[in-house]
């Protein structure tokens, strides 16, 4: 499973090369999901907008990117179950009266989610025939900016309080980490555990840019953040599910 965040599409900064190469192990046994900001979406009236950082083509910011999304996503478009939507492209919503994630995945034939979402997988091992449920808790993520990831993790492992899933998939912080948290439980005559897996999803917009522009991240200061996704391996076993998270 490849968790798509924070592409940012129609930024300067978007690192396409780093998009390409996060997708260039799929084979038919993967799908996508997507948690939002796939598209930058600040325009001009948005405070946060830099000419020096915009790379749209004409004065239909929001337009040129879902066009360049569509463009971009449609190799994989097979691939994808769903998508949810950002802050970025919420504001959008709130101040033009219209959703560009789900224009985008009407475009792409696959399903808009909103900002958070349960997600239930069913997975069956391809010899043993073992079958299990994997239940999946997406959200964007929210507040500022954290500048540690130990922030991160305590600020979203409140969702295990709250969501009965076996992954927590988040955003918005840019980063990219993940971290196995044990869960106890009665299993018969027997005490048993399981791991959790939180996982914080990672971006594809760089922090600096080459010349003087100065970027949010930067006015800010913010760490570096590495490039890339996470990937979720998921093998159904006699047990449960074994998951192996890499990047």
């Amino acid at each position: 499973m490849k968790p798509l965040f924070d592409l940012h599409i129609g930024h300067s900064l978007s690192d396409r090369v780093g998009f390409k190469q996060y997708l260039s192990d799929i084979d038919d046994k993967t799908f996508i999901i997507g948690g939002g900001d796939i598209l930058d979406s600040i325009i001009v009236q948005d405070p946060r907008f830099r000419k020096g950082l915009d790379a749209s083509e004409t004065e239909a910011i929001i337009d040129d990117q879902i066009d360049e999304a569509y463009e971009l996503l449609k190799p994989y478009r097979d691939k994808i179950i769903c998508m949810g939507i950002g802050n970025h492209e919420q504001e959008v919503v709130k101040r033009h009266g219209t959703n560009p994630m789900k224009r985008l995945c009407k475009a792409l034939d696959c399903e808009y989610m909103g900002l958070s979402y349960l997600l239930a997988l069913k997975l069956r091992h391809p010899k043993n025939g073992h079958g299990r449920r994997y239940i999946c808790y997406v959200h964007h993520g929210f507040g500022g900016g954290s500048r540690t990831e130990g922030g991160e993790i305590t600020k979203y492992s409140r969702f295990i309080m709250s969501w009965d899933a076996d992954a927590y998939l988040v955003g918005h912080g840019h980063t990219k980490h993940h971290k196995a948290i044990t869960r106890g439980y009665h299993g018969g005559s027997k005490m048993l555990s399981r791991n959790l897996q939180l996982c914080l999803c990672g971006s594809f917009k760089k922090n600096l840019t080459d010349d003087e522009t100065t970027t949010w991240e930067e006015s800010c200061g913010f760490p570096l953040r590495s490039i890339g996704g996470l990937t979720l391996k998921l093998r159904p076993t006699r047990d449960w599910v074994d998951v192996k998270v890499e990047g």
